[in-house]
């Protein structure tokens, strides 16, 4: 029998002065950071103070929306994460629900003869026409606010969580590195990252122009700051009666300074940044192993990275629960 077991590993920077290790499933409810759940509401619009809109075209478009509106619930689902998603353009995010909405409008023939399309193509010009203070821009300050509360926590070490893992928009996060990465001659820590996104304005529109100049000013206040790059290495040995799987993370980062790390899996600890997980099972079983690395360099500047993996742990007995096992 095939199954998914998920294994909460923490590896954590070991503080002379800091609390006693937990045990997994405290620590997996401690250090999860709080789920950022994207509010969709499906095909909702404003029916108050859309300008320069004809009463007749408005009532017509109301009309339009309550007979058809659930046919387009993933198309509007998505673009209210567009909204939501920090540095996405409301013009991309618009046109892409335009080609959503014709997709679906003429997804067969006989639609592509009927007038769905163009009654569809008049209700997202009335939304089109919605003044970005009426939702766009309160969504992306809504999501700032999201991204930066977060982002004290994680920085505070309350919890841990990456950039990328939020709605940001890739282009955004792309400038950010790349912008550091030029001036300073290094990867920006995830704590940096995290530093660099907050300088967004969410008024910006997805313009990051002012966001550059400003993330070029804090990559300069770096040039001489260490930051070291958390990495693990992950080693399987896969046998039939004993399986194990060993998580490795290098003594020292790419400028030879020396990284405090420290490992704990299952109620087990280790200081010397390697931990060894030893698996015997009776049937096949796949372990998904979620975990986390975080390196301090001798400046006392820290990095971490959050990994993935899994183990099949061959049975020493059956590959079918249900079969005689002597």
């Amino acid at each position: 029998m095939d199954s998914t077991l998920f294994v909460p590993i923490l590896i954590s920077v070991l503080q002379a002065n800091g609390p006693a290790p937990l045990e997994p499933h405290q620590a997996e409810n401690i250090y999860s950071c709080p789920k950022f759940t994207i509010p969709v509401d499906g095909c909702t619009i404003v029916e108050s103070d859309i300008s320069g809109v004809p009463d007749k075209l408005e009532n017509w478009f109301f009309d339009i929306v309550n007979e058809v509106a659930e046919e387009y619930t993933d198309e509007c689902n998505t673009h209210d994460r567009n909204y939501w998603t920090l540095g996405k353009s409301r013009d991309s995010s618009d046109q892409q629900l335009r080609a959503d909405f014709k997709e679906e409008a003429t997804e067969s023939w006989l639609e592509k003869l009927g007038p769905e399309w163009t009654l569809v193509k008049k209700a997202w010009e009335v939304m089109a026409g919605v003044p970005d203070d009426a939702y766009y821009f309160p969504r992306q300050q809504d999501a700032y606010n999201t991204y930066t509360g977060i982002g004290k926590k994680v920085k505070a070490n309350q919890c841990f969580e990456t950039a990328a893992d939020l709605p940001i928009d890739a282009s955004l996060l792309n400038v950010a590195k790349a912008t550091f990465r030029s001036i300073t001659s290094r990867e920006p820590t995830s704590y940096e990252e995290f530093d660099m996104v907050e300088l967004y304005n969410s008024r910006d529109g997805g313009n990051l122009s002012n966001f550059r100049i400003a993330v070029d000013a804090y990559a300069t206040s770096k040039i001489n700051v260490s930051g070291p790059e958390a990495k693990v290495v992950v080693t399987k040995d896969v046998g039939i009666d004993q399986s194990s799987i060993t998580f490795s993370v290098p003594q020292y980062s790419a400028d030879g300074q020396k990284l405090e790390t420290y490992v704990r899996a299952f109620g087990k600890g280790s200081k010397t940044g390697s931990l060894t997980l030893s698996f015997k099972e009776k049937y096949d079983y796949t372990y998904t192993i979620s975990g986390l690395v975080v390196v301090t360099d001798e400046n006392g500047n820290s990095d971490f990275k959050k990994f993935e993996t899994q183990l099949k742990v061959n049975g020493w007995c059956s590959n079918r629960e249900g079969v005689a096992c002597y």
